[in-house]
């Protein structure tokens, strides 16, 4: 953890990966809408959701992945820290249960230079003298992420869907991971109101590592509007020549 890496990895897939729908949990129904919006901040972003969301899927892409996004139920085991989990779809074809323990992680070499952990409690663990606290965050970071995203404690499912998306625009705008975390609580604090501002809701996200800014720009806008001009522009020509028709008529 005190050795920097090297270049940022300007290559390789930004993974979202997001599970909903729980059998034995609560479900969190705003991490679809999650994944979604910081998808639509990314480029060339691989979406998986909740089905396709799987452990199997994941550790077979991470090793290369520049930014991975996970939104999940997660789990800090203080007692058995490698135990930590995020909660995955498992494959049933797939010799896994679906569950990422932070044991897993440690074991799969990570390129990324960013690495998001969004679920409860994903930067807790176990406070062990001289590392710090044990636990995702840590894990990823060992295993070689460049910078890492978790929180303190249990996060609002709603709340965690603004500060996520305005964070990923505001890296997608230029500015350093911190300065983007602090953004993004700050345009989360414009809009709340009463207990809605409380620090519950949007202080629990920590940034670890390189704060430097992402290696990649949001996605351009340009080839969406020349889309929609050219969609309006056909149904227009269009329109036209069906009055020009009916007039004949």
């Amino acid at each position: 953890l005190l050795l920097e890496p090297g270049a940022p990895h300007e290559g390789g897939d930004r993974l979202v990966f997001g599970r909903s729908t729980f059998p034995d949990r609560t479900d969190l129904p705003f991490v679809r809408d999650e994944a979604k919006r910081v998808s639509r901040a990314l480029p060339s972003p691989r979406l998986r959701l909740d089905d396709r969301a799987t452990e199997a899927e994941l550790l077979g892409e991470i090793a290369s992945a520049s930014l991975v996004h996970l939104a999940s139920h997660a789990t800090a085991d203080p007692e058995f820290p490698l135990y930590s989990h995020i909660s995955l779809a498992d494959d049933p074809e797939a010799p896994d249960d679906g569950t990422l323990h932070l044991y897993e992680l440690e074991s799969e070499p990570l390129n990324a230079d960013l690495v998001v952990l969004s679920g409860c409690s994903t930067a807790r663990g176990r406070e062990l003298k001289g590392e710090g606290m044990i636990g995702l965050q840590y894990g990823v970071r060992a295993a070689g992420a460049r910078s890492a995203l978790a929180t303190l404690w249990p996060v609002d499912d709603r709340a965690t869907v603004e500060i996520m998306a305005a964070f990923y625009e505001a890296l997608g705008e230029g500015a350093s991971k911190d300065r983007a975390l602090q953004q993004a609580q700050l345009a989360y604090l414009e809009t709340a109101s009463g207990m809605d501002a409380s620090p519950f809701y949007w202080a629990p996200a920590v940034l670890s590592g390189n704060v430097a800014p992402t290696p990649w720009e949001a996605p351009s806008r340009l080839a969406w509007w020349l889309g929609l001009f050219s969609a309006l522009a056909v149904t227009a020509s269009v329109a036209w020549a069906f009055t020009q028709r009916r007039r004949r008529v």
